[in-house]
Formats: structure tokens, C-alpha cells, sequence
């Protein structure tokens, strides 16, 4: 790919507000301010590859019946899956001594099922690291029915979540002892997290622009989603909408942790059942 054509290629003002439209309604990202470049760079990059000659001709083949695939490979550009285990340790640190202690003896009470989300998982290191949280948390884990799910919208980074193959740097934060209990050493800088942790999470591709998450939930209520990588893309009317759609589908006395799109600060873990 010549690099140098890429910075050549710019969009029109009217352009612009068709990519962007398009981009809204297909996954619900935004690309404003100085995100405007990412996605102008992203798809004459894209068109380079594919020979194409126009951005006109370009939405066009977005567009089409056959077009699914290619978006997915303009937004494997657009997304960033930068993340890594543990990451944010204090938040982890959050749910290991307050939010995952009370939804463990919740369900031991009762049903003894714990079912959670990481929405927008990228390549799966947050997914997995809930498990070894709740490996640790729980002294009998065979005699919970654990589900951890874990969606997002590119598939290439789904399959590399299934696969569990990581660099040195992801697994920085991870310590000798879990990683001796949870991963396989392949190569000086390379792991692969072990069967029984890539057993315990069901990778799903699904855009959180949907019109209803049933498809997640499966006839189910969570009793934690996490959303805390995700909300970044969205304005801020999307980010209300993908909530409200959450609620619908979380316990009523679930948890939800998000990452506030503006600036992104951290916003605390609510309770869902005191938003209702």
C-alpha cells in the first residue's frame, strides 16, 4: 500500500457527512473533531488496497448486499483493540473487593448461576480476566453455573479473543502465579491462555447499535456488564441509548460499569436496581 497516496485522498465536506451518517447507522460509532482523520486515512486506505478510485464508488460498495464484509474490515482499522489483562487495575481491583463478592454470595444463596458481559471486548483480555477473578473469589467453582459472554463488532478480533495467543506486554499485569495456573508459555515473548479459561467465554460477534439486546442475554439477565472500552466511540445520545438497552437486559439488582465518552473518565459501577 502506498502510504503516501493515503495522505493525498481527502473527503469533501458533503462526503464527510455521508460517511459519517452511514458509520452512525450501521454500528452507531461517531467520528468527529479529530477522529475525522482516523476515518478519512482508514478508508483511502481501503480504497487503495482495493483498487478503488472514487470515495463515491467506495459507499457505494459499503453499501451493497455483499458490502458486510469490507465494513468489517474498514472498522477493524477504525476500532482500536488496544487493552491488555487486568487493565486498569484499580477498577479490577473495585471488583474484586466490593461488586463480585456480593453477586458470588447472592448467588450461592440462590441459584447459584452467574452469568456476565464484557461488551466491546476486543481481543478478549478483560473476558478472561473476570474469570480469573472469580477463580480466585470462589473456593468451589464447580458448583456454580458460570457464563461469561463477551461481544464486539470485529470479527478478526474475535477470533483472535478465541484463539488466546498474547504478547509479553498483555500479560505485564498478569502475576506468576496466574500465569502459571492460566496460560501456556509458547515462545519468549508469547502465551496462550490455557483450555479451561477459553472454556469459560462464549465470544459472540454482536454491534451494540442493534435495536434490542435479546440476542445477548438469550433469555437471560446479567448480574454484571462491563462497557468500559466501548462508550468512547458513541455521542453522547448513543451512549444513553446503548444504557437504557442494557437495563432491559441486567438483573434487577445487576451491575453495570461503564467508561464515560467525554474525556474519558470513569464513571462508577451502578446498581441497576436503584436506576429503576
Amino acid at each position: 500500500m502506498e502510504s503516501s497516496r493515503i495522505h493525498t485522498l481527502r473527503l469533501s465536506p458533503e462526503e464527510v457527512e455521508k460517511f459519517q451518517a452511514f458509520f452512525m447507522g450501521e454500528s452507531g460509532l461517531v467520528f468527529e473533531g479529530r477522529r475525522l482523520k482516523e476515518m478519512e486515512r482508514a478508508i483511502a486506505g481501503r480504497m487503495i488496497e482495493l483498487g478503488v478510485s472514487s470515495f463515491d464508488q467506495y459507499y457505494h460498495l459499503l453499501g451493497r448486499r455483499d458490502g458486510k464484509e469490507e465494513l468489517n474490515q474498514l472498522l477493524l482499522s477504525l476500532t482500536v483493540g488496544e487493552t491488555h489483562f487486568f487493565r486498569t487495575p484499580d477498577q479490577f481491583a473495585a471488583l474484586r473487593k466490593y461488586v463480585l463478592p456480593e453477586l458470588i454470595e447472592r448467588a450461592r444463596a440462590g441459584s447459584r448461576r452467574l452469568l456476565l458481559l464484557s461488551a466491546g471486548c476486543a481481543t478478549g483480555e478483560e473476558a478472561y480476566t473476570l474469570f480469573i477473578l472469580l477463580s480466585d473469589l470462589i473456593p468451589d467453582p464447580s458448583s456454580f453455573r458460570i457464563t461469561i459472554r463477551a461481544c464486539d463488532i470485529n470479527k478478526d478480533f474475535l477470533e483472535q479473543a478465541r484463539e488466546g495467543i498474547y504478547g509479553e506486554r498483555k500479560v505485564k499485569f498478569v502475576d506468576p502465579v496466574t500465569q502459571e495456573r492460566f496460560f501456556h508459555r509458547l515462545g519468549k515473548n508469547r502465551w496462550q491462555v490455557k483450555d479451561e479459561l477459553r472454556r469459560a467465554v462464549e465470544f459472540q460477534h454482536f454491534n451494540l447499535n442493534e435495536p434490542d439486546y435479546s440476542g445477548l442475554a438469550k433469555g437471560e439477565q446479567f448480574d454484571l456488564v462491563l462497557c468500559r472500552n466501548v462508550l468512547i466511540y458513541f455521542n453522547l445520545e448513543t451512549v444513553k441509548q446503548v444504557i437504557n438497552k442494557f437495563h432491559q437486559v441486567i438483573a434487577q439488582d445487576g451491575y453495570l460499569k461503564k467508561v464515560a465518552p467525554v474525556a474519558q473518565a470513569s464513571w462508577p459501577a451502578i446498581r441497576v436496581g436503584e436506576q429503576r
